[in-house]
């Protein structure tokens, strides 16, 4: 089980992601990814900051929430 946090994920949508992070991560399965819902509202609050929400966060929905599992709150 990883625990990624918000750095973590949003790591992986930088224009020259760290190689070393990038090539770790392709030789864990997917299913053992997961994440907390804090850090989905931070990547989405950062989305809305950066002042193209509409384009970043579907980006974000798409590449790094579809590949990990969300824990919730409790």
């Amino acid at each position: 089980m990883y625990l990624l946090d918000t750095n973590m994920l949003s790591e992986t949508i930088k224009k020259t992601p760290n190689r070393n992070f990038s090539k770790k991560l392709k030789t864990i399965p997917s299913a053992a990814f997961f994440t907390a819902t804090i850090c989905v509202m931070e990547l989405r609050y950062g989305a809305m900051k950066r002042g193209n929400p509409s384009g970043l966060w579907p980006r974000i929905e798409q590449h790094v929430l579809s590949k990990v599992r969300i824990l919730d709150f409790s």
